[in-house]
């Protein structure tokens, strides 16, 4: 499976690759919100866009990442503390059905 990933991620590179070779003479208007930019390489929008995109994936991937990271912990705490609670019981060995009855009987009687 790792080899077909990495065979893919080739392909997609050499078709970037191509793409730009394609792409490396011309020349377009690029207007943004506030200004405007005449005669910019394609190539060069092309790989800033890409670029951008990026990095704005990866900083959205560790802040996923960081959130995950303290939900598990908040988690594993929650798994100790239900374990002591677990050994607590287990060692006290309490008896509920006499404590149901009785609690049944005062309710009765009142």
């Amino acid at each position: 499976m790792r080899i077909l990933s990495i065979f893919f991620w080739i392909i997609v590179g050499a078709v970037i690759l191509w793409f730009f070779k394609l792409n490396l003479d011309q020349e377009v208007n690029l207007h943004l919100i506030f200004k405007e930019f005449a005669a910019v390489n394609l190539a060069t929008i092309i790989f800033f866009s890409l670029f951008v995109g990026v990095i704005l994936g990866a900083v959205f991937m560790a802040i996923q990442y960081f959130k995950a990271k303290a939900q598990v912990s908040e988690l594993k705490k929650e798994v100790k503390d239900i374990k002591q609670q677990i050994e607590k019981t287990d060692n006290s060995q309490i008896d509920y059905s006499n404590s149901i009855t009785d609690e049944a009987d005062k309710t009765e009687e009142e």
